[in-house]
């Protein structure tokens, strides 16, 4: 219904401010969007950590010196061989006979045990130089076990993490 004079209420005039304002809120909007999507966030630290608390937790409940090896570590511990082995992780365990003397060094049993990429190099040199951003982030952790033969063992284990 027209009234004398005026114009219908649905009639608008799209203004130059108007189209200003619808501007600057889609450029809001797209620039919130690619600041969201080009963040990364670098984990790997706290990937390594939880490898390394996690292996280290699963030996403790069922270490058997006997047993160790890769397969009993996939077997026992809930890893998958598949992602471990895919090259973006590495797992080293080194058990050593607990010595209750503290003059006495504690006796290695074996060779350390790898699985993944061999990142030992770049974890020494982290370790010598700091943290660098562009290496596999690492993780040490070590614990008295108590094995099935009832015998204490050191068991170090050192993980890094490359998943980006």
């Amino acid at each position: 219904m027209l009234i004398k004079g005026k114009k219908a209420a649905g009639e608008m005039v799209i203004s130059p401010w108007m189209i200003l304002n619808f501007a600057i809120i889609g450029i809001v909007i797209v620039t919130g969007i690619l600041i969201f999507l080009a963040a990364q966030a670098d984990v790997r630290d706290q990937e390594a950590e939880i490898l390394a608390t996690g292996v280290l937790d699963c030996l403790s409940e069922k270490f058997s010196l006997t047993d160790l090896s890769a397969n009993f570590i996939f077997e026992n511990c809930n890893l998958d061989r598949k992602v471990i082995e895919g090259g973006d992780y590495y797992i080293r365990l080194t058990v050593s006979r607990a010595s209750l003397s503290v003059s006495e060094m504690n006796e290695r049993v074996g060779e350390p045990i790898r699985i993944g990429v061999n990142w030992d190099t770049e974890c020494d040199f982290q370790e010598k130089q700091g943290k660098e951003k562009n290496f596999p982030q690492c993780a040490e952790k070590s614990g008295f076990i108590l094995g099935k033969d009832n015998e204490y063992y050191v068991v170090e284990v050192r993980t890094a993490s490359n998943q980006r």
